[in-house]
């Protein structure tokens, strides 16, 4: 009999979105770690879900026993965040709202209309 096992999940940002992952993810118990950058919230959260407490987001990708994470932080740090999880060859989930560049690309879609990135 092959029984998978729970992959441990990083959290990453504890805030209005994140702390219902943050329930959820332990539920499940999958979760492992919360980071964010308010000690305060994300260390009592941690405590509370038995979870580990980082601020340090690059000290989380680079631990080997962290299957994943999922973002939760302000949309604007999504690149940044999903760049960093995927180099470090983590599977990665966003939750919240759009990121400007799926709501740009929306707008260019219903708009009908082009939109050229020249960077």
């Amino acid at each position: 009999m092959n029984i998978a096992k729970t992959p441990a999940i990083a959290l990453i940002g504890c805030g209005m979105w994140g702390k219902n992952i943050a329930r959820n993810l332990a539920q499940l118990g999958a979760l492992k770690v919360i980071v964010d950058a308010d000690a305060v919230r994300g260390g009592a959260m941690a405590k509370d879900l038995d979870a580990e407490f980082f601020t340090d987001l690059d000290a989380v990708l680079a631990r080997a026993d962290i299957a994943g994470v999922a973002i939760a932080t302000p949309a604007i740090t999504h690149a940044d965040v999903v760049t960093k999880a995927l180099n470090a060859g983590l599977q990665a989930a966003l939750t919240g709202a759009k990121s400007p560049a799926d709501a740009m690309k929306d707008a260019q879609r219903e708009a009908d209309r082009i939109l050229k990135d020249y960077r």
